[in-house]
Parts: C-alpha cells; structure tokens; sequence
C-alpha cells in the first residue's frame, strides 16, 4: 500500500505529535515507558506519571528542532 500511494507513513515530526498526545492523556501511575527501540526516531526512557514533563519537554524540543531525530538509515527498516 505504502509503494502504490494508499498509504503514508507518518514524518518523525508526526509520530512525535502522536506520542506527546499520549503521554499528555495517559494516566498510568508507575507504567515504565519506553520508547528506545532502534526504529525509534527519538529515545524516550520515564515511568508515569511523574516523567511526564520530562517527556513531553523532550518531544516539544525534537518537534521544535532543538533534538535532532535519528536519520531513517539508522533505524534499521
């Protein structure tokens, strides 16, 4: 679907958005949370709910173009 056009796959910047939505709307008291995976465009280590900020200060900087995301050639799909 994604080489004959039905589908598109989310910019760095769109998944970031995606994930600060999350994390602004999950309430889940002493869930690790993980985001380090090698196809990750950003790595994001916390527990919530009390990193909260902290992530979603991490996110607003790579969206804002303070952090670099990783290059897709070092995400390994």
């Amino acid at each position: 679907d994604v080489e004959n056009g039905r589908f598109q796959l989310l910019t760095p910047q769109q998944v970031a958005l995606e994930t600060r939505e999350l994390l602004k709307n999950i309430d889940a008291e002493g869930c690790v949370f993980r985001s380090n995976h090698a196809s990750n465009y950003l790595s994001l280590k916390g527990t919530l709910n009390k990193d909260r900020e902290m992530l979603i200060k991490q996110l607003d900087e790579a969206i804002e173009g303070k952090i670099d995301f990783k290059d897709e050639y070092l995400r390994g799909l």
